[in-house]
């Protein structure tokens, strides 16, 4: 009954009614004059008549004129190395293996064919090193460009299709597609956490981190999920969320490689990481295996890969930010949020889960994103971008 949801039936009678035919249709052959058991299968043909057949079979594969048509190629660039006459800006990627959203926004550096640096952040409070540069705000990943930080992945696509704008994550004919799967992002990623911490999951993770760390990190995620309105995901999110959502992307993939067609977008992404995160713990993994477009489809979203990343301390990417000249251009016209004026002190918070506050000087907010102006004895002065949806403002 686990893997009930798996199956392509409508309710348990449907299983029924199965069952009842197939005992019907045993019981009509037992009474017919032919039993079942005594009809005799046609006999082999000889070898060499055997011979004869396949030989010819094969001589009509190779006939030009009954050949199946080649598949064209996939349309994602197959990423060469970084152009030094592409402008390239110094992005730098805080983040740890096991993060899915992070892993989110690796692929799409992958598939963007970009140069990026890496900086591995703990999974847990404290991160003095990334505090320095977003002021308390402690989810990951975070993307810094210069002495601009940005929040929230959704924020961060944003950013790398506006300095980056080819191959496109959001083409303009997938423009709503694009939207609504986004919008699906938390459910499938909160049915993707509740699938990794079924029974088989968990023990894959306590290998994997050990008792006392993975102890110690259900403990920073019970406290990472006070003060939001979103709630830590329940273990029936399993099968009422992620078996049905993963069944789903299985039949939207038939006959095509990527969610929305031939070559992939923000849609792809969104429905990756949750899928990547699953996948990636062994003891949960074989779940999936018998959706096959699904997994033809993950090996094609591996592929991208994750750019052409380099390896820095946290020390040296406040530097960078010390160091920087230039600022990211604001995304979107001016709307003053709820009253509150340009150059007022605020507080930032996310709305759902994460929210230790961030504090500034309030210097844009637009449809897209609120921009704080602070400064910071180790990281100089900066600028936190945060998405507009999904975050609150008040005054400090």
């Amino acid at each position: 009954w686990y893997a009930f949801p798996m199956l392509h039936l409508q309710s348990q009678e449907a299983l029924h009614l199965i069952l009842e035919s197939a005992l019907l249709f045993f019981a009509q052959a037992k009474k017919s004059e032919s039993p079942i058991g005594e009809k005799k299968l046609p006999s082999p043909a000889p070898p060499a008549e055997r011979e004869r057949a396949n030989r010819q079979t094969r001589q009509d594969k190779a006939r030009p004129d009954q050949a199946h048509p080649a598949r064209p190629a996939p349309a994602y660039p197959a990423h060469p190395e970084p152009r030094p006459t592409r402008p390239m800006r110094d992005l730098i990627l805080h983040h740890y293996p096991m993060s899915p959203y992070s892993e989110k926004i690796r692929a799409i550096l992958g598939y963007k064919g970009l140069a990026w640096r890496s900086v591995d952040i703990p999974m847990m409070a404290p991160k003095p090193d990334l505090a320095a540069l977003t002021g308390g705000y402690r989810k990951t990943p975070v993307l810094q460009v210069g002495r601009d930080v940005i929040l929230d992945t959704s924020l961060m696509v944003r950013v790398l299709e506006r300095l980056y704008p080819s191959p496109a994550l959001i083409p303009e004919a997938h423009r709503m597609s694009c939207l609504a799967y986004a919008g699906y992002e938390q459910t499938l990623f909160y049915g993707a956490v509740a699938t990794v911490f079924q029974p088989e999951g968990l023990k894959a993770m306590i290998a994997r981190l050990g008792a006392e760390q993975m102890q110690a990190f259900s403990r920073d995620r019970q406290e990472l999920f006070t003060g939001g309105s979103a709630r830590r995901p329940s273990p029936e999110l399993y099968k009422t969320q992620f078996l049905p959502a993963a069944n789903a992307l299985n039949a939207q993939l038939a006959g095509r490689d990527f969610l929305l067609g031939e070559a992939p977008t923000l849609a792809d992404f969104v429905c990756w990481h949750p899928i990547w995160f699953v996948r990636d713990n062994p003891g949960v993994a074989p779940l999936l295996a018998p959706l096959r477009n699904l997994m033809a489809w993950e090996q094609r979203m591996r592929a991208l890969g994750h750019g052409y990343p380099s390896t820095i301390d946290a020390e040296t990417a406040l530097e960078t930010a010390r160091g920087a000249e230039s600022w990211l251009d604001f995304d979107g016209p001016l709307q003053e949020p709820n009253g509150l004026k340009i150059g007022e002190r605020v507080l930032l918070r996310a709305s759902d889960y994460g929210c230790e506050p961030v504090e500034g000087l309030l210097l844009h907010a637009s449809a897209y994103e609120v921009v704080l102006q602070r400064q910071d004895s180790r990281a100089g002065d900066l600028r936190v971008h945060a998405p507009r949806a999904g975050f609150s403002l008040s005054a400090a």
